[in-house]
């Protein structure tokens, strides 16, 4: 269907699409608590309220990671701005602030490796299992070659496979998000 701007319109995820794409991600808990990774972006808004409606249908709960890299002077505030949302839907939601000095290097890959060991420790000290984040087709072409320039070499470009482990929780990336046409 064409909405006349020659963007094809594209049928939104239903609870039980989601609920077909997280069932190859099991087991879970009898009542699941999953943590997601809430930039405040589109993709992981839509992740993040897909995840709350299957986990309250499922007995359980979801908390909402934001993270405040403190890297650039916005970031504080983005970070509550995306809380505000979250807040506005009911969602639990954390932020989770980096310390530290500033990078010298890469700063990209330095944030993506401290938002991730946030995530993960946040996860262990909460005895939360799942994290979840949106990553779809164009983030993992992205990642790819990304890892294909930083390391010269094509066995060292895995992109972010379906299922990963971090310290002590699952990471989790739904097939279906990778087109983010669909959770658009």
């Amino acid at each position: 269907m064409d909405d006349g701007t020659g963007a094809r319109a594209v049928k939104p995820l239903d609870t039980s699409e989601f609920a077909a794409l997280m069932a190859p991600f099991a087991p879970f808990e009898t009542s699941p608590r999953l943590a997601v990774a809430c930039s405040g972006g589109a993709d992981s808004m839509a992740l993040t309220l897909l995840a709350d409606r299957w986990a309250r249908g499922q007995g359980g709960a979801v908390t909402a990671l934001i993270v405040d890299h403190a890297l650039r002077p916005d970031s504080a505030r983005e970070a509550a701005q995306a809380a505000g949302w979250l807040e506005s839907r009911g969602i639990a939601h954390r932020i989770l602030k980096r310390a530290g000095p500033a990078p010298t290097g890469d700063v990209e890959a330095f944030a993506r490796q401290a938002r991730y060991r946030l995530f993960e420790e946040w996860c262990a000290a909460n005895g939360v299992l799942h994290l979840l984040a949106a990553h779809h087709r164009d983030d993992q072409a992205e990642t790819f070659l990304l890892r294909l320039k930083a390391r010269g070499g094509i066995s060292a470009c895995c992109a972010r496979c379906s299922r990963c482990r971090g310290r002590g929780s699952r990471r989790r990336w739904p097939n279906s998000l990778r087109n983010s046409s669909r959770i658009r």
